[in-house]
């Protein structure tokens, strides 16, 4: 006897409703109107449509100089850097068994779907967030990880012609100050600047509190040694004086996906350039897909997310990170 497929012993009504509940939870995530987790995503990601199987991205260095002119032109060549990044799928299935669909009152299955896209299905932040972590490792343009104390091609300075974009500091109002300047003096072979402007601090939670103290407190405390008090040696907080930082004009992010061994790294970055630290050529954008029409009687429905696309990495100045 030929086996009765395992959908045809599910209500149609019930398939509805937890479909109708399962695109309404992804409208709300990857929709025009996303909710916080994309508003994440769009503080260190450049998102753009790619119709190949690869993402390519290049970077001119060595530019020629703006000069006054005298007598002939002077040709002076750029150096071109590029990048080919493949476009990989991503996936993430929640399976659901024929008795739970079966047994569904109130529509418990479909919001349960909508509760794990809403929780831990944004696979574009958490895909990204980890290529970003993995600039400590993964090479980029110059031939060193995108996150390096040795970006070779510099302005000679110390008897040295690399550039650092990462530190091993916990974040606090010097390290930040130390990271900004270190942007900001970037520059080529030629001294060129390169033009970098830090405007947004992505942190965990575990450093918000700190990351608001030096970008949005307008005052902060400072401190001075007791001596001359009844416990010299010991220091007395002195009145609140203008906190400066502030003037920098720089925006706290904070992504709770920064937890565990990630929780006190910290990302100073510009997203004002033409590609921010992270980019990522869509080829498919994220889609859901279910099997309610065909499973059988293995019993077992999968509820997926999936999306095709390259992820790779913007020029190195636009990001510096605090990796203790």
């Amino acid at each position: 006897n030929m086996e009765t497929p395992a959908t045809s012993k599910i209500r149609n009504d019930k398939i509805a409703n937890i479909q109708a509940f399962y695109i309404e939870a992804f409208d709300d995530l990857y929709g025009p109107d996303g909710k916080h987790a994309q508003e994440i995503y769009n503080a260190y990601v450049t998102e753009q449509p790619i119709d190949g199987t690869s993402l390519e991205l290049d970077w001119l260095s060595n530019t020629p100089i703006f000069r006054k002119w005298v007598g002939k032109k002077v040709e002076q060549s750029a150096r071109a850097n590029s990048m080919r990044f493949a476009v990989e799928p991503f996936e993430a299935t929640l399976p659901v068994t024929l008795v739970d669909l079966n047994g569904d009152r109130g529509n418990v299955v479909g919001r349960r779907l909508a509760q794990w896209l809403s929780m831990d299905a944004n696979i574009k932040e958490k895909v990204t967030l980890e290529t970003l972590l993995s600039g400590t490792v993964n090479t980029t343009f110059d031939g060193v990880p995108f996150f390096s104390t040795a970006h070779p091609n510099g302005p000679l300075s110390g008897g040295v012609t690399t550039q650092a974009n990462v530190s091993t500091s916990q974040l606090s109002r010097t390290a930040f100050i130390a990271a900004r300047l270190a942007m900001r003096s970037f520059a080529d072979e030629n001294y060129q600047p390169f033009g970098i402007e830090p405007d947004t601090l992505m942190v965990g939670s575990l450093n918000e509190d700190v990351a608001n103290q030096i970008c949005v407190a307008d005052l902060r405390i400072q401190s001075v040694p007791g001596t001359g008090a009844p416990d010299t040696g010991t220091a007395v907080a002195a009145a609140a004086v203008t906190n400066t930082a502030v003037a920098y004009g720089v925006k706290v992010v904070v992504n709770p996906r920064l937890v565990g061994d990630t929780q006190s790294k910290w990302f100073l970055m510009d997203t004002k350039k033409m590609f921010k630290p992270v980019v990522v050529g869509m080829l498919k954008s994220p889609y859901i897909k279910d099997n309610l029409s065909q499973f059988n009687v293995n019993a077992v429905a999968l509820f997926s997310i999936e999306m095709l696309a390259a992820i790779g990495y913007g020029f190195w100045g636009t990001a510096f990170m605090g990796n203790p």
